[in-house]
């Protein structure tokens, strides 16, 4: 008998197979806004040897979705709406690792590249209230109707060093305007959040869709000298994310750092 973990993952696959070659059919105002997203989130490839290396990226992504548990990747199921809205695989790029030097990364959930800038997604699946200050180093989670209270790093911040090390991957990104959204995609309550610096957005999972499309429609378009280039930058980072041993790694640097 197959189980339903197999099921869930089967009609997960068919769904991003089918997302490739079918347009998503919305309705009301914000298909108005979004729709346009189709156009804005590619970035075409002209070259064999781009569209071979994209090829490889898109067909290893794809066999490991083969073997991931969706319920418990909020930020697979991020990505997976952004190409449901229409966006391009060469423009949506998810669990990226960008070498730092020393055999240090830097793990950025989820970069959407598109005609105004890239857009850096930092998802936090967290519940309880949620109080937090943009200047401040550290946010409060509150639990269990204010008996339990826990620290975290500041998401805003935390996002700012993810696009500054983008910006440092090239010229071309150093010069391209970025957005920063942090999505809370638990059952959490954004009780206070204060001083959130320009071209930042702090919002629930459902959102997204109007954030994106408000940053698309009122910022002008940037130019991209080589489109190229930021494809196969961001496709590298995401390749290091399908690699084990480059995770691993990864994780065991961040546990001894702050002790989880």
């Amino acid at each position: 008998m197959i189980s339903v973990l197999s099921l869930i993952i089967f009609l997960a696959v068919i769904a991003v197979l089918r997302d490739r070659d079918n347009s998503p059919k919305q309705s009301g105002q914000s298909t108005r806004n979004i729709g346009n997203t189709r156009k804005i989130g590619s970035i075409e490839h002209s070259s064999s040897a781009s569209r071979s290396q994209v090829e490889d990226y898109n067909s290893r992504f794809r066999r490991w979705i083969n073997s991931f548990n969706y319920d418990e990747d909020t930020e697979l199921a991020l990505k997976r709406r952004l190409l449901e809205l229409g966006f391009k695989d060469t423009a949506v790029y998810h669990n990226l690792y960008i070498y730092l030097g020393n055999d240090c990364y830097s793990q950025v959930d989820i970069v959407v590249a598109t005609e105004v800038g890239i857009i850096v997604i930092e998802d936090k699946n967290y519940g309880g209230w949620i109080f937090g200050n943009g200047m401040h180093e550290q946010w409060t989670q509150v639990m269990a109707y204010g008996s339990e209270k826990y620290r975290f790093y500041n998401p805003i911040k935390q996002n700012q060093q993810h696009i500054k090390h983008l910006r440092e991957l090239s010229e071309q990104l150093n010069n391209i305007p970025f957005y920063s959204i942090i999505v809370f995609s638990g059952n959490a309550t954004l009780k206070q959040i204060d001083n959130i610096p320009p071209r930042t957005y702090v919002i629930y999972k459902s959102q997204l869709e109007k954030t994106i499309g408000q940053i698309i429609i009122s910022n002008p378009h940037c130019i991209y000298k080589n489109k190229w280039e930021i494809v196969r930058l961001l496709s590298e980072a995401a390749k290091n994310g399908l690699n084990p041993m480059i995770v691993e790694n990864h994780k065991r640097r961040v546990s001894q750092k702050y002790g989880s």
